[in-house]
This record gives structure tokens, sequence and C-alpha cells, in this order.
């Protein structure tokens, strides 16, 4: 579930469907936005991976482990990315200039998205959460 769970309308429903599906021992990967990653503390309402109304729910790290636990998972790995931050901040700067951003056009490569995707990085090993993405891993127990 790679950027799907932020789309869907009742998130709970579609990981108890997904936990359904998995055999015994199977894993479910999931990539998201991170409501708590530092382009968003920077950004706020500019920022891009808000993109209503396609965005329907964007979720810290602890309450999309939590989520998936509701819905019989087991977390085995959870954690924040800075991948595509370059990317993410770009199109927020655009959006905070213009109002808009095309997201199927790159950004133009801004020194400041840059600086700030490596200062998202650097601050990982003193806050694991402020990555631009979550990616959880969770197991349908045996």
């Amino acid at each position: 579930m790679i950027h799907v769970i932020e789309h869907l309308h009742d998130s709970l429903f579609e990981l108890q469907q997904a936990y359904r599906l998995l055999k015994k021992g199977g894993l479910l990967v999931m990539i998201t936005p991170n409501v708590a990653s530092l382009g968003h503390r920077l950004f706020q309402h500019d920022w891009m991976h808000l993109d209503p109304p396609r965005h329907l729910h964007i979720y810290a790290c602890r309450p999309l482990a939590v989520l998936a636990e509701l819905a019989g998972l087991r977390v085995e790995k959870l954690f924040s990315s800075v991948r595509l931050a370059a990317y993410a901040i770009g199109h927020s700067i655009r959006i905070r200039r213009r109002g808009m951003s095309d997201f199927g056009v790159a950004p133009p490569p801004l020194i400041y998205a840059f600086s700030t995707e490596f200062l998202e990085w650097a601050m990982l090993s003193l806050r694991p959460s402020l990555g631009e993405e979550i990616a959880l891993v969770a197991q349908k127990d045996c």
C-alpha cells in the first residue's frame, strides 16, 4: 500500500480487508506522507502532501501503527524517511509562492529544498519521526 492509505475513506476497514487477504505470516507494507514531518511543520497549510481533496487522512507514526494494530496486524517496522523530501519541499515552496503547483512536473532544483531535505535527514537521528514519509511493515501473525 504505497501512498494508498491517505486516499481511503475508511482506512480501518481497508486494513481489515488486507488482513483477511494476507496469508499467515504475510507482510503488509505501507508508505504514506507524515503529518509530523519537518516539511509539514515548516509549510503548514502550504505543505504539498495535504493535497485536498485527494488526501483524506494524513498520519503520524504512532496513529498509523495503532490503526494497523486495530486491524489485527503486528507492526514489525515503523520509521520515517526523507525519501523524495526535496521534491515535496520544492512543491510546497511553489504552493506558498503561487498558491498551487503542478505535481506532474518536477519542481526546479531549489537550493532551499535540498538544504531542507539535508536538515531533515540530519535531524532524523535526534527525532526519528520528522521524515517526510512514514514506512510501516506489519505482519499477520501465524
